[in-house]
């Protein structure tokens, strides 16, 4: 490589990339050799361990094979494109591989010519086969023979394929010197991490599995490390604050509970007592209040509010959504007001003229407790003297909302913090997300609730679901479907809402019993008539997208069926599977697939699972950590090599943060950047 070209020079300089590959590199975000570099593989395969036909088993595997035929067909009405061959190896043996709408295999495989497979050997459709293996020719374009090494499979895009990345990379060697190191050098000592140069390009084109594995280990701990200062910061920067001291009073906490229609459980007691006790406090409480659907998480924070409400203090509720917060203003009504707690609703739904006196009310503290979604935060709303925020739902408060809300309070003081999630989080990754908080966890639910049968039904088996509908509505109770898209569209093949209802109007028996459709592009106003009408039984099958999988409580709900099941995450199905069993009658979940080339493991894994926090951790080591909670709303979540599960590593990127703070050690301006970027994430959705 020239030694003008740098970590900036243009792919453009390098050899083999025309103005055709530019752009194919480029609309890929591949624009310079940084971006390259920063483009990892997603697996590897070691071509030294081949396999036989006649050896292999179920799992992972690689063979050496000629083609011996190939054709090409389409399934499912031209849905989909089925690629198939029979390959032979040099044993004489054939098999079946077969390529899911990959067309472009057909004419990808020369006469003559030995190729690489490599993927994965399972039971599909009741039988042994090789689906979507990735291919490499055994001789690369020079002729030299790829075997006995191990080679970088990357995110494949359209003609974007690993060969061409793997010869780019391979020019570019020299510039991974420019890479700049991230740690200080004490970090890199203490914790036996190889250098961010080695990592970077034993990650790309590694010598052997054991240099792989230390290349994985010192990005994976430089990225909890990053999170973590992030987290130390913000929580050094909580801890420099003072909040008002809110005293315990056992009278009024004694009256709560003898107003409530149920007993508490023993978590909630405890948890109860621990929120009070950080209230008495005068640094922030900072806490976050974990428990899985119908754990009775309310009913906790309702204890903290009375409680602040009864020293003369204001407490605002945050929910993500309108509906939500209808929900908790309905909830802490029934819990508060008839111990004289006024609850007040703060929503963009609003009448101007009703807005405008509880803004009013707000601002002269005659509104005790404000409900309402992040509306709450903007300027125009003035409170006299808040104390307490309550936030739903795994929202994250970064530093900028904290200094938001630090306007809104007497000067020098900010408000206590309870952040409450229904979404239970495997502790390793609570301490990476969360390290700043103190965790409470409720795991055992209140008495009268009841488990819920969950089963599994096949498209073809659709009449099960007309069965048990008319059970359900003849006996009174209330159906639920919920489906994955609002309408239909060419380039999504999901069940949509508008689909199923349209499906569903043509059932007399079901319209008879009152059929409602939800969805979020409904108006406020529509939504609301929507569920009022549900819950005064004018609507017995409502038909909605997720928009209902928070908010809604409806106790005579007593089935729910979730169509195209397999595009939902676990922690989404179980808080759907959480809006039905809201009271002691027997219910039930039916997840119905459309895929139609077999039920996936982990829907078999969740009906026979209904322990949130055992299905968080399952979803989490099948599906990773970005994919379960989602984006961030200021940069994504950066965890591309953690292994979550990993404990011991959390455990010392941890330590290694908070020996990085206490000793001031120098940080380098690309770790700077990075930790500023996670101090200031606001929730995570």
């Amino acid at each position: 490589m020239s030694e003008k070209l740098s970590l900036s020079s243009s792919l453009e300089s390098l050899k083999g990339v025309g103005p055709a590959k530019y752009k194919l590199l480029a609309e890929s975000g591949l624009s310079n050799i940084a971006d390259l570099l920063d483009y990892w593989p997603r697996r590897y395969v070691d071509y030294s361990k081949l396999s036989l036909i006649k050896e292999i088993s179920p799992g992972l595997i690689t063979l050496k094979v000629s083609i011996v035929s190939i054709k090409g067909r389409w399934a499912c009405g031209r849905a989909m494109h089925l690629t198939e061959a029979i390959v032979e190896d040099e044993a004489g043996d054939r098999m079946p591989v077969v390529w899911f709408n990959q067309p472009f295999r057909l004419t990808g495989f020369k006469t003559g010519e030995d190729y690489f497979l490599s993927g994965e050997f399972k039971v599909n459709s009741g039988r042994l086969n090789l689906t979507n293996p990735t291919v490499e020719p055994v001789k690369d374009e020079n002729g030299q023979a790829n075997t006995a090494r191990i080679i970088p499979i990357y995110p494949e895009r359209s003609n974007l394929n690993s060969r061409l990345l793997r010869s780019l990379i391979l020019q570019v060697k020299d510039a991974v010197d420019h890479i700049p190191e991230t740690l200080p050098k004490e970090v890199l000592e203490e914790y036996k991490l190889i250098s961010k140069t080695q990592s970077i390009w034993q990650l790309h084109m590694p010598e052997t599995m054991e240099s792989l594995s230390l290349a994985k280990r010192r990005l994976a701990f430089e990225e909890i490390l990053t999170l973590q200062l992030a987290v130390q910061k913000n929580k050094q920067f909580i801890q420099k604050l003072k909040a008002p001291q809110i005293k315990f009073n056992l009278d009024d906490t004694k009256e709560l509970v003898n107003s409530l229609k149920f007993k508490l459980t023993d978590d909630q007691r405890r948890v109860s007592w621990q929120i009070l006790q950080d209230l008495e406090k005068s640094e922030p409480m900072n806490r976050m209040l974990m428990g899985d659907v119908g754990s009775g998480k309310t009913v906790v924070a309702a204890f903290a509010a009375l409680q602040a409400i009864k020293a003369g203090k204001q407490v605002v509720v945050l929910a993500p959504t309108e509906v939500l917060a209808r929900q908790h203003h309905k909830s802490f009504t029934e819990l508060l007001g008839s111990l004289g707690t006024g609850v007040q609703l703060l929503v963009g739904s609003l009448k101007p003229k009703e807005k405008k006196e509880n803004l009013a009310q707000i601002e002269e503290g005659r509104a005790e407790l404000i409900v309402g979604t992040h509306a709450l935060l903007q300027e125009k709303v003035k409170f006299r003297n808040l104390s307490l925020v309550i936030v739903d739902e795994q929202h994250r408060f970064g530093v900028n909302q904290r200094k938001e809300l630090q306007k809104r309070v007497k000067e020098g003081y900010f408000p206590h913090l309870l952040t409450m999630t229904a979404t239970p989080i495997p502790r390793s990754l609570a301490l990476i997300l969360y390290g700043e908080l103190e965790q409470s966890v409720l795991k055992t639910k209140p008495p009268g609730r009841i488990e819920i049968e969950t089963k599994l039904i096949p498209g073809a088996s659709k009449q099960k679901v007309w069965d048990k509908m008319k059970t359900e509505l003849e006996a009174g109770n209330a159906v639920i479907f919920v489906c994955p898209a609002i309408t239909d569209s060419e380039a999504s093949k999901r069940v949509s809402a508008e689909k199923v209802f349209a499906e569903l109007s043509k059932k007399a028996w079901i319209k008879k019993h009152g059929l409602g459709l939800l969805h979020g592009k409904l108006k406020p106003e529509e939504k609301e008539r929507v569920m009022a009408d549900f819950a005064s039984r004018q609507i017995n099958t409502l038909v909605s997208t997720t928009v209902i999988e928070v908010g809604i409580d409806v106790p005579r709900a007593t089935l729910m069926v979730i169509e195209g099941a397999e595009y939902f995450g676990l922690a989404q199905l179980h808080q759907l599977r959480g809006r039905v069993g809201r009271s002691d009658l027997p219910s039930f979940c039916y997840l119905v697939p459309v895929k139609n080339d077999g039920i996936p493991a982990r829907l078999r894994y969740f009906a026979e699972n209904s322990d949130g926090f055992k299905l968080a951790q399952y979803d989490l080591e099948m599906r990773g950590p970005g994919q379960i909670y989602g984006k961030l709303q200021s940069g994504a979540l950066d965890l591309r090599l953690v292994d979550v599960t990993d404990l011991s590593l959390v455990k010392k990127a941890k330590e290694a943060a908070q020996d990085i703070l206490k000793n001031e050690l120098a940080l380098s301006k690309e770790l700077k950047a990075n930790i500023q970027k996670h101090q200031d994430l606001e929730y995570l959705n």
